[in-house]
């Protein structure tokens, strides 16, 4: 009698382990597949921004001297609106002094807008390592401004980091062919 019991004991006891085996791979399964939409959310994101942008800037190029016009940005968070190419110096996220020196992008463009032989370009980038360029250049969205003589972004930080909604004033000043873009 004792040992039917232990034999029916185990065959419970392995249904339950196969059970939780089965619970733990589909939410294993079903993490990978929102990782997934949640990468191609935050670019589809980006695109649209991206998009809205130029459209403001389509909408100033039509006026007389140009002008400006604010746009709030709400997402992607943790992505970089960055204008190409620039003359700033990107700190990586490592602070402290076994930090590595700051790295220099003079007149470098991300590998989409050399590319498509853009001489200037304006990207949504995700800012994962704190290497602006090397970020871009991963998981970037590029728009072409090339007729545009000066293209500054971010002012003197040269980057708009969207971490929480931002209000940005997009400028075009027609008479000096400068575009500028800066957070309100």
């Amino acid at each position: 009698m004792k040992s039917k019991k232990a034999f029916l004991l185990g065959e419970h006891t392995i249904n339950i382990i196969v059970g939780i085996l089965a619970i733990v791979i589909l939410v294993l399964v079903g993490m990978g597949i929102f990782g997934i939409f949640s990468v191609n959310n935050k670019a589809q994101q980006a695109q649209s921004n991206l998009d809205n942008i130029m459209a403001v800037i389509s909408r100033l190029e039509k006026k007389d001297s140009g002008g400006s016009e604010t746009k709030t940005i709400a997402s992607p968070q943790d992505w970089i609106l960055v204008g190409w190419p620039n003359d700033g110096s990107y700190y990586p996220p490592v602070q402290g002094p076994s930090a590595p020196a700051p790295t220099t992008y003079s007149n470098k463009l991300p590998k989409q807008c050399s590319n498509n032989n853009w001489n200037k370009c304006l990207c949504f980038c995700s800012s994962s390592s704190g290497y602006f360029f090397d970020d871009c250049n991963s998981q970037g969205i590029c728009q072409d401004v090339s007729n545009y003589g000066e293209v500054s972004v971010g002012g003197s930080s040269y980057v708009i980091k969207i971490d929480k909604p931002k209000t940005i004033e997009i400028t075009l000043d027609k008479q000096n062919n400068k575009l500028s873009i800066i957070e309100k």
